[in-house]
């Protein structure tokens, strides 16, 4: 079977506890991304994933939709949209040290080959990466 999108919807309550599971989804996609582009994905997923989870405010109900799909042979894009509020990139600042968190988004922005945030009509955020072999 060839899967070249995966997409699954978590409840906030499950939160942590999926990680695992959704960083070995990116090997799952058919056919399979690069060897050398799976722990940056995974990376990728885990910070979008954990941002959401830490930082929107939603109720324990709600959920977060997570979408990881080869956009090509050599890309694979990560979304996580999530009932919270946006942000604008453009403004975001990292917290000064030794704060925990918060370095996630650099972290994202340092692997990613691009990223961003999309304001939906419907109130929901969806946070965006897109990661490529290095040039």
């Amino acid at each position: 079977m060839c899967v070249d999108r995966l997409h699954r919807s978590i409840a906030i309550a499950e939160g942590f506890s999926v990680l695992g599971d959704l960083r070995a989804s990116i090997a799952r996609l058919e056919p399979p991304i690069p060897p050398e582009l799976e722990d940056p994905a995974a990376l990728v997923l885990t910070e979008l994933v954990t941002n959401s989870l830490r930082h929107d405010g939603v109720a324990p109900e709600e959920r977060i939709e997570i979408t990881v799909a080869r956009l090509e042979e050599q890309r694979v894009r990560i979304e996580v949209r999530d009932p919270g509020p946006c942000f604008d990139p453009g403004t975001y600042t990292e917290p000064p040290p030794p704060a925990e968190g918060g370095a996630g988004l650099s972290l994202v922005g340092s692997v990613a080959e691009r990223w961003g945030v999309e304001h939906h009509e419907d109130g929901w955020c969806l946070v965006w990466a897109e990661v490529a072999p290095s040039a």
